[in-house]
C-alpha cells in the first residue's frame, strides 16, 4: 500500500499552482472579524482566524492554510467542504489517538469527545516545546481542564475523577510545574501519554496498574529499581492484581511529599491509612499468610506507632524500618528487617543498637513454648486489674451504700417539707427510665464497635431490639412529656411550679452575687427563691431538648410520610441534630444535674428528694432563704386570719398541716 503521506504531499504538490491561494489572501476575509460575521453564517466565529497568532504557527511555516484545506480552490467557497484530516501528515499520532479513549468515543458519535483540535487547537498549532503551545508543559493542563474540570460534559459522559485537575494543582507535580516553573515535573500526558491515552482498564494503558510502575519509573528510575525488586513489585510482575503499586499508595491524582499534611505517605498516615489498606484486610491477610502478625495493631500499639500518631516526626513509621519501596520479606538476606541488617536498621534512630535489641523489636509475639510471652502477662494483668479495681469499687460501693441510708434515716426523721410531690417524683423517674434508654439504646446504633455495645449483643440486643427498645422509651418521654404540659396548665400545683420556674432579672442578679460568693468577694450566697438560676436554667434546657428530639426522632421514624412534603435536605439535618442534641443532653445530665444532686459537697452521698420528695425544713431555710421566709409570712397571714387556705401555696399549707396542728 502506497504510503498516504507520500499521496497527500503529491496532491499538494499539484493542486497549488492551480489556485495559487497564499495565507494572505485566505487572512483578507477570515482574519476579518467584522465581514466573517456579517455574512449570516451560524458558527462564523470559528471561521475567524487571528493573523498574528496564526503566522507563528508551525502550518504556517509548513504550507500555510492550504496544505489543511486542500479541496478549497475557487471564491466563493463551496457550502459543504472537506474535514482536516491531520493523519494525513501525523500519520502516527492520528492512529495512537484513534485505538484512545478519546478516538474511541469520537467513532462511537459523541461529538464532544476530543479531537486533535481539541488538544492543538484548529490553527495556532506550535511545537511542543514553545510556550505558546496549548499542550505546552506549563499550559497543557489548563487544556486538559477543558473538558475534564466541565460539569456538563464529566456528568454526560461519567468522566472518572471530576476534580483530578484540580487535585493535581495542589500535588508536588502540579505545584514544582505551576509553581516553581520545573518543566521536569510530571504532567497529564506524561502520565497518560499524549495521543495514546487509553482507559485504566485496557492493559496497554500507560495507568494500567501493572504498568504505573514502568510509568513512574520514567523519572524515578532508582525507586523503580528498587521496588521491582521488592515483594510488592515482584508480586505485580507476577500479574497479582492485588499487589501494590504507586498509585495504592501515593494516590492518583493527590501525590504529595512524604512531609505534607495529609500525604498517604506521610508518617502519620502510613500506618493508619496506606500500609492499612492490605494489612488491615483481613481476606488478603489469610490469603497472603501476613495477618497472624497484626502488624498495624500491633504498631499502632508500640511507642513508635503512639508517638507517630501524636505527631513527632523522629520517630519510625513503617518504611522507617521496611523502606519505603525495596520492601522484602525478613527471610530475604537483603531485607532491611533480615537478622543481619536489623541492627543497621535500628542504628539509623538508636546508636549503638545490636541485633539481639533489633529482634526484639517486630510484630512477632515472643513465644515461651507454645504460647506468647506478652498474651500471658496481659491476661495475668486484665485478671489483676479486674479483682483489685473490681474490690476497690465494690469497697467504696459498700461506703456510699451506707452513707446514702444514714442520710436517708436522718432526713425522715427531721421535720420535712415536701419539695416534689409523689405525682412528680413519679414523672421525674419516668423521665429518668425513658431519658437514660433513650441514650444507651441510640449511641449503641452510632458506636457499634464499642465495647459496651458489643458485650448488649452477646445477650441478645441485636439491631431489632434496640430499635424497638428505643423507640417505645420515645414514646414513652413523649406521652410523659405531653402529660406535663397537661400538669402545668390545669393543676394548681403545676401553675405554681411553672411560676416559680420562670427567668427574670433577679436570675441574672443572684448569679453575679453567687460568682462572687464562690470567689470569696462576698460573705454569703444569695437568697435563692424557690428555684435558684442553675434549677431554671436546667428545667428549660429539659424542655427545649425534649421538644427537639421528638421533633427529630419523629422525622427520622417516619422519613417517606415527612420527606415527601418538606424540603430534601430534611431528614439529613434531623439526623445532624439528633445526633449532636442527644451529644448535648447526656453530658449536660452528667456534667451538670450530676454535679447539683450527687457530686456537690453538700449533697454527698446524693440528694434524696427523687426517692421521697422531701427536704428538711432546715435546707430549705438554707438553700432556699427568700422562698422559706415568704412561705412563713403565709403562715402568719393566714394565722392572723388575713389569707383564706385556697389563697396559700401548697408549701405552706403543707407546713401549717404537719407542723402547726401539732402544735396546737
Amino acid at each position: 500500500m502506497v504510503n498516504r503521506k507520500i499521496i497527500f504531499l503529491g496532491l499538494l504538490l499539484f493542486s497549488i499552482p492551480l489556485f495559487g491561494q497564499t495565507d494572505e489572501e485566505c487572512l483578507m476575509c477570515h482574519g476579518d472579524v467584522t465581514m466573517m460575521e456579517s455574512m449570516g453564517v451560524d458558527n462564523w466565529d470559528s471561521l475567524v482566524v487571528e493573523s498574528e497568532r496564526y503566522t507563528g504557527s508551525t502550518h504556517a511555516e509548513m504550507g500555510g492554510c492550504v496544505s489543511c484545506h486542500y479541496d478549497i480552490t475557487e471564491f466563493p467557497h463551496p457550502e459543504e467542504t472537506a474535514d482536516v484530516d491531520c493523519g494525513m501528515c501525523h500519520y502516527d499520532a492520528q492512529e495512537a489517538w484513534s485505538g484512545s479513549a478519546h478516538g474511541l468515543s469520537v467513532q462511537a458519535g459523541h461529538e464532544d469527545a476530543a479531537t486533535c483540535a481539541s488538544c492543538h487547537t484548529a490553527h495556532y498549532v506550535y511545537p511542543v516545546n514553545d510556550t505558546m503551545s496549548t499542550v505546552h508543559k506549563t499550559r497543557e493542563w489548563q487544556t486538559c481542564a477543558k473538558c475534564h474540570e466541565n460539569e456538563e460534559l464529566i456528568e454526560e459522559y461519567n468522566i472518572p475523577q471530576p476534580e483530578a485537575v484540580e487535585m493535581y494543582k495542589t500535588t508536588v507535580h502540579g505545584r514544582e510545574l505551576i509553581d516553581q516553573g520545573n518543566l521536569k515535573s510530571a504532567t497529564c500526558s506524561d502520565c497518560h501519554g499524549s495521543h495514546e491515552i487509553l482507559a485504566g482498564r485496557n492493559f496497554q494503558s500507560k495507568m494500567n496498574k501493572f504498568n504505573v510502575p514502568e510509568t513512574c519509573g520514567q523519572c524515578h528510575s532508582e525507586i523503580y529499581a528498587e521496588f521491582e525488586q521488592s515483594i510488592h513489585g515482584t508480586s505485580l510482575s507476577e500479574g497479582n492484581w492485588e499487589a501494590p503499586s504507586c498509585t495504592d499508595c501515593h494516590g492518583e491524582h493527590t501525590i504529595h511529599r512524604t512531609t505534607a499534611t495529609g500525604s498517604k505517605v506521610s508518617k502519620e498516615l502510613q500506618a493508619e491509612k496506606t500500609c492499612a489498606q492490605c494489612h488491615n484486610d483481613e481476606d488478603l491477610a489469610a490469603k497472603y499468610g501476613f495477618g497472624k502478625t497484626n502488624q498495624v495493631t500491633t504498631f499502632q500499639d508500640s511507642y513508635h506507632g503512639l508517638a507517630v500518631l501524636r505527631g513527632d516526626e523522629e520517630a519510625a513509621s513503617c518504611a522507617d524500618c521496611h523502606t519505603a519501596h525495596l520492601i522484602l520479606p525478613q527471610s530475604n538476606s537483603n531485607s532491611s528487617i533480615h537478622k543481619s541488617n536489623i541492627a543497621s536498621t535500628c542504628g539509623d534512630c538508636h546508636s549503638g543498637a545490636t541485633t539481639q535489641f533489633g529482634m526484639s523489636y517486630t510484630h512477632e509475639s515472643v513465644m515461651l513454648g507454645r504460647f506468647p510471652v506478652q498474651d500471658i502477662v496481659k491476661w495475668i494483668y486484665i485478671i489483676l486489674i479486674l479483682a483489685v479495681i473490681g474490690g476497690m469499687f465494690l469497697h467504696n460501693l459498700i461506703i456510699w451504700i451506707k452513707k446514702s441510708r444514714q442520710k436517708y434515716r436522718h432526713e425522715k426523721s427531721e421535720e420535712t417539707i415536701t419539695r416534689m410531690t409523689r405525682n412528680e417524683v413519679n414523672q421525674h423517674w419516668l423521665l429518668f427510665i425513658s431519658f437514660t434508654t433513650l441514650v444507651i439504646t441510640g449511641f449503641m446504633l452510632k458506636f457499634p464497635d464499642a465495647g459496651w455495645v458489643k458485650l448488649l449483643g452477646s445477650i441478645g440486643i441485636n439491631e431489632t431490639v434496640r430499635g424497638t427498645v428505643h423507640r417505645v422509651a420515645a414514646v414513652i418521654l413523649i406521652a410523659l412529656s405531653l402529660y406535663h404540659v397537661y400538669f402545668l396548665i390545669f393543676t394548681k400545683r403545676g401553675r405554681e411550679e411553672i411560676k416559680e420556674l420562670m427567668f427574670g432579672m433577679r436570675d441574672l442578679k443572684e448569679f453575679w452575687q453567687a460568682m462572687l460568693y464562690y470567689f470569696g468577694k462576698r460573705g454569703t450566697p444569695p437568697a435563692y427563691g424557690h428555684y435558684d438560676y442553675t434549677q431554671k436554667a436546667e428545667y428549660w434546657a429539659l424542655i427545649w431538648g425534649t421538644i427537639v428530639m421528638a421533633v427529630t426522632g419523629l422525622i427520622l421514624w417516619f422519613p417517606t410520610m415527612f420527606g415527601d412534603n418538606t424540603p430534601q435536605w430534611l431528614i439529613k439535618v434531623s439526623e445532624t441534630i439528633h445526633y449532636y442534641e442527644a451529644i448535648l443532653a447526656t453530658l449536660a445530665i452528667v456534667i451538670w444535674h450530676f454535679f447539683f444532686t450527687i457530686f456537690h459537697p453538700d449533697e454527698y452521698p446524693m440528694s434524696m428528694i427523687w426517692l421521697n420528695g422531701e427536704m428538711t425544713l432546715e435546707e430549705w431555710r438554707e438553700k432556699h432563704p427568700d422562698k422559706f421566709q415568704s412561705m412563713m409570712l403565709e403562715v402568719e397571714e393566714y394565722e392572723k386570719g388575713t389569707t383564706a387556705w385556697d389563697e396559700l401555696s401548697e408549701g405552706a399549707q403543707t407546713y401549717i398541716e404537719r407542723y402547726k396542728q401539732d402544735e396546737s
